[in-house]
């Protein structure tokens, strides 16, 4: 088997990182150079630095969120926006499923 991360989050301290191999796993203990909480384990670049003179339709910033979100997203989640799209897409609304004018 192969793991291979090109990047990771931050930087660590490789002198102080340790690996330990045993029969059923392996177990790898990454020090980190500085202190504080990892949200992820790879590196991720900010999509979220919206470049506003670039836009010229202001729905698509939204769209742009949805995308992201979809694709960033667990099943569950895009499970309920695939739904969302389609309910929109083809007239239905919240208050149109419950009877409400």
């Amino acid at each position: 088997y192969r793991c291979a991360i090109p990047k990771l989050h931050k930087e660590i301290v490789p002198e102080k990182c340790k690996v330990l191999v045993k029969p059923t796993k392996i177990i790898v203990t990454l020090y980190k150079a500085s202190k504080g909480n990892w949200l992820d384990l790879h590196f991720k670049e900010d999509k979220f630095k919206p470049s506003m003179a670039k836009e010229k339709d202001p729905m698509s910033g939204i769209m742009d969120l949805m995308k992201n979100m979809y694709e960033e997203g667990d099943e569950d989640m895009k499970r309920t926006i695939a739904k969302a799209w389609s309910d929109a897409r083809s007239g239905k609304t919240a208050d149109s499923v419950r009877g409400l004018p």
